[in-house]
């Protein structure tokens, strides 16, 4: 029905990643929604409290996140902000086209079900709101390699997800 009026919904994926059932419900995992998970400040790794995509859909849950140190419903309102933001560019752009734009422009070039595809840069959505290609990141696939990575600024901390598929199953902060 979302496509169907034009309506771009906006969702919290919910705080029960700290939970025993720590998968988000409904209406997060709408298909057609752009569900939104928290991540922390310095590190964009999800929340404590943010809610997992499920393993069994076909498609990645959240798709995107912000920071957040109160909930994840105070993440989507940041990124309802985002796609007024995109709408008042291109007043023509469809909700399909609002909801790639904020994807498409997330930190991570293969998403995962803690935070999909990282943090939206606005200035990223921006330009592919407006039909222009926009730089992605680095994707390091090293197997059981070791490789060194040079960061731009020494004080600052990665993440590093295992992952089988989009379902993350172990994680590293490194500094």
């Amino acid at each position: 029905i979302s496509e169907e009026h034009g309506i771009l919904f906006i969702v919290a994926s919910g705080n029960d990643g700290r939970n025993s059932w720590n998968i988000l419900g409904s209406p997060g995992d709408a298909k057609n929604a752009l569900t939104v998970g928290a991540t922390k400040l310095k590190v964009w790794d999800a929340m404590h409290y943010t809610s997992k995509g499920p393993k069994w859909l076909e498609y990645v849950k959240p798709e995107i996140s912000c920071y957040s140190s109160l909930g994840t419903s105070f993440s989507a309102p940041i990124i309802t902000g985002l796609a007024a933001r995109l709408l008042e560019q291109n007043p023509n752009a469809t909700s399909a086209q609002l909801k790639s734009a904020i994807i498409r422009s997330g930190n991570l070039t293969t998403p995962n079900n803690y935070i999909g595809y990282g943090v939206p840069n606005s200035k990223k959505a921006l330009l592919a709101i407006n039909g222009k290609q926009i730089e992605k990141s680095r994707v390091l696939s090293i197997g059981k390699s070791n490789y060194n990575l040079k960061l731009n600024e020494p004080s600052l901390y990665v993440v590093v997800y295992h992952k089988i598929g989009w379902e993350i199953i172990r994680k590293e902060v490194i500094r």
